[in-house]
């Protein structure tokens, strides 16, 4: 499934639509954005903590970021445990991507903690390959 989303056009489109820097990767802050405007209902500091775990375990090169291969992973392990079909998860983040702008407060809040929070996972990431 995972190598169907990364084929799939509208992954594609998310990737781009979260990849606000057009760097070809998506950052801690770019992540948590994303998932916000789909989760709007959420707490944020539910929202950051599931921006935390996922690049703790969905970034394999350790880099900080996701490619767009370890993003496929990160969806289909999200649909998976939502157990919502990941085609269909996909079209409702695009749509959801596309239609919504993060509020102001939002974005400042991310950016400011961004940084932070991605020396936090390097330190966890360091840790756990002391183990």
């Amino acid at each position: 499934e995972v190598v169907d989303a990364v084929q799939y056009g509208r992954m594609q489109r998310l990737f781009d639509l979260w990849d606000l820097d057009h760097d070809g990767s998506i950052d801690f802050s770019e992540l948590a954005l994303g998932m916000r405007k789909f989760q709007e209902a959420k707490d944020m500091e539910d929202t950051i903590a599931e921006t935390v775990a996922a690049m703790l375990t969905f970034d394999e090169n350790d880099d900080q970021k996701l490619d767009r291969v370890e993003f496929a992973v990160f969806l289909a392990k999200y649909a998976q445990a939502a157990e919502i079909d990941l085609h269909e998860l996909i079209d409702f983040m695009v749509v959801a991507s596309a239609l919504k702008d993060n509020s102001e407060a939002e974005k400042a809040y991310i950016k400011r903690i961004g940084a932070e929070a991605s020396e936090e996972i390097k330190a966890i990431e360091a840790k756990l390959k002391e183990m």
